[in-house]
């Protein structure tokens, strides 16, 4: 005796409502760890994450390296007197955008082969005291901590300096990596 298209039809609906009440839910992903680099001119700047989904309340960890790898055992780069390293956040869902800031500093920092820079994110920039988030922007550079408000951001590291002293036509070094999180 062949099924008649009915009884397909009804063993196909209950499977689906099976598979459906069985509580996972496929449209959101789950969390990822996150790793992205950049190279250029013997210099590697990475960034890892280790989720790409976090609580607002919690902090956000991350790693970023800056490396030296090229043939020389030391090399040096003319940047901000911080270090070459800039710092972004940027909400996508939202207007917010924070960080970037730097000084106009030509110091120089000498890094070494085998020797990377390691650090989390390093809070700069600025806002004005009429800007209708101001609240929020003072209380982000207050906190020691980095965490960010609900919504989806881009994580940025830009490394950007000079190869030789600073001037007009001095060879430049830019390496830029970025990465998407979700914070609830």
């Amino acid at each position: 005796m062949r099924p008649s298209v009915r009884s397909i039809a009804l063993l196909a609906a209950i499977a689906a409502v099976v598979l459906t009440s069985c509580g996972a839910d496929h449209t959101s992903p789950e969390p990822q760890p996150l790793s992205v680099s950049d190279r250029a001119d013997g210099f590697v700047l990475s960034l890892t994450l280790p989720t790409d989904a976090f609580v607002s309340t919690e902090p956000i960890e991350l790693e970023t390296v800056f490396a030296w790898e090229g043939a020389a055992a030391s090399r040096k780069v003319w940047a901000a007197a911080s270090g070459p390293l800039v710092f972004t956040a940027q909400q996508l869902d939202g207007p917010r955008v924070i960080g970037g800031g730097s000084d106009a500093a030509c110091a120089i920092h000498e890094f070494k082969r085998g020797t990377p820079l390691r650090t989390g994110y390093q809070k700069s920039g600025g806002y004005s005291e009429t800007d209708p988030d101001a609240a929020f922007y003072k209380a982000f550079f207050a906190d020691p901590l980095f965490r960010l408000p609900p919504g989806t951001w881009r994580i940025s590291v830009v490394a950007d300096g000079f190869l030789a002293e600073c001037a007009m036509n001095a060879p430049r070094l830019t390496l830029s990596v970025s990465a998407d999180i979700l914070v609830r």
